[in-house]
């Protein structure tokens, strides 16, 4: 079964392709007669073309693991089954037939990752639908079972695990009533294991749907009852978000791609609403570790965009995302912590292009790079109003001689005031004592 088809969780209300891995338990219209395709009728599964009698036989063969083994047929015909249950009616089938008595007893006896990891799997397709998921909830056992499997070192397994996690949370997003609440706020390994998986973790695979669980359950808004401060230590989780996203943009100087781009987006909006919560306390304290691991990814995530021929390349979405590195460091010196000389710099940099791509006649949404430009440049006649000259001078001895000129350029045309612009001046001023000082060394 291929990992696009494993992973795909999609509420009931969407289509879900299936998608067959093996013909063995698919019945060929196109290869009988049609007496034989009306005796047949009576094996279909619903109005699929899926043999009632092979996904028995395919059942049978399952319970005979414990006796027989573990072998390479047993696992085909799994896999198979796992396909199928992207069908509607082939769920409805296996409901029908207790599977999850089966995938209980299953999953107690097993010692083959490979056959924990399908058994789930087929467990999270069935959750796509509605019924299977309150009818999962009735099987108390198989629930404690693969809730703790959150914990497991198979990564593929976990997988399959965050898919049934993420099926539960839809349910408490819907219907704050859900049962699956009380059960997920039960487990309390949850909250570590997730932070775990985000904070060592190296699979872009396991780390991208478990930055999406978290997300979720940032989101999920109770009357009485924070869910995110119940099942997470919030300061081990913003470290372990943070270790994650790094890990995921690694690169060189390239455009972050679509992929890292939404990983990105998840990032900023747990971060926003835990802040909104009230639930991260922050300083600049050189102590403050999360602190300096935030500003370190903003730096990370604005990187390919100081090379002007990367900003020509970019869509809404990373317009966005350079919006939102130049929010939240505003946010934080609003609240009287002051970023890194190194932030700052980042966002000048990426300023300046912006200033030069909205001037530029054939670049594609040009009033958005404007709008993006303005909103980049208030910020810095804000810093301006709020810093000092040895402040500034922190960050210019950071920049090439050209990108002071242009800085000198922005702080003049957004209209700071005299007092902003004479700070500026000073500070080059002595940048370049400083660097005619260095040179007469030389």
């Amino acid at each position: 079964m291929s990992n696009e088809q494993k992973n795909k969780q999609v509420p009931e209300t969407e289509h879900q392709e299936p998608r067959h891995g093996n013909s063995s338990g698919i019945l060929d219209y196109q290869e009988i007669n049609n007496s034989e395709r009306d005796a047949m009728k009576g094996d279909t599964v619903g109005e699929t073309l899926y043999s009632a009698k092979w996904i028995l036989n395919s059942l049978l063969s399952l319970s005979k693991v414990y006796e027989e083994g573990w072998n390479e047929s047993i696992e085909n015909e799994l896999c198979t089954l796992w396909d199928m249950t992207a069908e509607k009616d082939v769920v409805e089938f296996l409901l029908d037939q207790e599977f999850f008595k089966m995938a209980e007893f299953t999953l107690k006896i097993s010692e083959e990752p490979r056959l924990t990891e399908i058994i789930v799997g087929i467990v999270g397709n069935m959750c796509c639908q509605a019924k299977s998921l309150q009818v999962l909830l009735n099987s108390e056992e198989l629930v404690s079972l693969i809730l703790s499997l959150v914990t497991s070192d198979d990564k593929e397994t976990l997988i399959q695990v965050l898919r049934i996690l993420q099926a539960a949370l839809w349910d408490v997003q819907k219907n704050p009533e859900s049962l699956w609440l009380k059960k997920i706020q039960e487990c309390e390994i949850i909250g570590e294991a997730i932070t775990f998986i985000l904070k060592s973790s190296t699979s872009d695979e396991l780390l991208t749907p478990t930055i999406d669980l978290v997300y979720l359950i940032s989101q999920i808004e109770l009357p009485s009852n924070d869910l995110l401060e119940r099942l997470f230590n919030i300061d081990q989780l913003v470290f372990a978000l943070c270790e994650s996203i790094t890990e995921l943009i690694s690169q060189e100087k390239h455009c972050h791609s679509e992929a890292q781009l939404k990983n990105i987006e998840s990032w900023f909006n747990i971060l926003f609403n835990i802040m909104e919560l009230n639930l991260l306390k922050l300083s600049e304290s050189a102590d403050d570790e999360n602190f300096n691991k935030i500003n370190n990814v903003l730096i990370k995530i604005l990187e390919p965009y100081e090379e002007s021929s990367n900003l020509m390349l970019l869509d809404e979405q990373s317009l966005l995302c350079i919006h939102r590195c130049i929010k939240l460091t505003s946010s934080f010196q609003t609240n009287e912590m002051f970023p890194p000389a190194e932030l700052i710099h980042s966002i000048l940099k990426v300023t300046i292009n912006l200033k030069r791509a909205s001037s530029e006649q054939d670049c594609k949404d040009t009033n958005d790079f404007k709008d993006l430009y303005l909103y980049a440049a208030r910020y810095w006649k804000e810093t301006l109003e709020n810093i000092n000259k040895q402040e500034i001078l922190k960050i210019l001895r950071l920049c090439q001689p050209k990108t002071v000129k242009d800085i000198e350029t922005v702080t003049t045309i957004t209209e700071s005031s005299l007092h902003s612009i004479d700070k500026f001046l000073e500070a080059k001023s002595m940048l370049s004592s400083i660097e005619d000082n260095t040179q007469l060394e030389l």
